[in-house]
């Protein structure tokens, strides 16, 4: 009887390592950070006749896995820090654990979100063609703009270009070039907005 009741048991345990091996692997998946947003969400709560404002920066991410697109939000009163020096296109590693979406950089530090929508890219038949977008603007405006040394013209403008990383610049006459390495996917759109400063 001893000795069932010792098997079984030896099961139930590698079950249960099994299960939670399982359940605890960190799988990361390679993404693009498409866009961040930050906004200020107030309320105020009324007791005993006096009102107290209570106020939360919420940041939202939206990130590119795939062809699927997340929306992700956390904000100031969560542990772990909501607001990290992230920029636009660039490449992030992405791994969800339920509704939770963790967006990590290249040098280690992550950003916990909450997954408030997921949607699915689907490509229309002008967009099939292995190209993406990118819209480009200045501040000041009708600056001279370079992809890979090339110039396409004056900002704003709408550029197509193959699939991969691409260094654009920003000039304009008594200002500082403006220069940022963009990863471009297929069938994407882009915006990217230079402030160039003065020389």
């Amino acid at each position: 009887m001893f000795m069932k009741w010792t098997a079984a048991a030896s099961v139930l345990l590698l079950s249960l390592q099994l299960f939670g091996t399982e359940k605890n692997e960190k799988v990361y998946e390679r993404g693009v950070l498409m866009d961040i947003q930050s906004k200020e969400n107030c309320r105020t709560s009324f007791q005993q006749g006096t009102s107290k404002t209570i106020c939360s920066d919420y940041v939202y991410y939206w990130v590119r896995v795939g062809d699927m697109v997340y929306k992700g939000w956390c904000h100031d009163r969560l542990i772990t820090p909501c607001s990290i020096d992230y920029t636009i296109h660039d490449p992030v590693e992405v791994r969800f654990d339920g509704s939770k979406m963790l967006i990590k950089r290249s040098d280690g530090k992550e950003v916990h979100t909450t997954v408030e929508r997921e949607d699915r890219l689907v490509k229309s038949s002008a967009e099939k063609e292995s190209t993406g977008k990118i819209t480009i603007t200045s501040v000041p405006g009708e600056a001279d703009i370079f992809v890979d040394g090339a110039n396409v013209g004056n900002s704003p403008a709408t550029v197509k270009l193959a699939p991969g990383k691409h260094k654009v610049e920003i000039k304009a006459p008594g200002f500082k070039e403006w220069v940022k390495e963009v990863t471009v996917l297929e069938g994407a759109e882009l915006s990217l907005s230079g402030t160039l400063e003065k020389d």
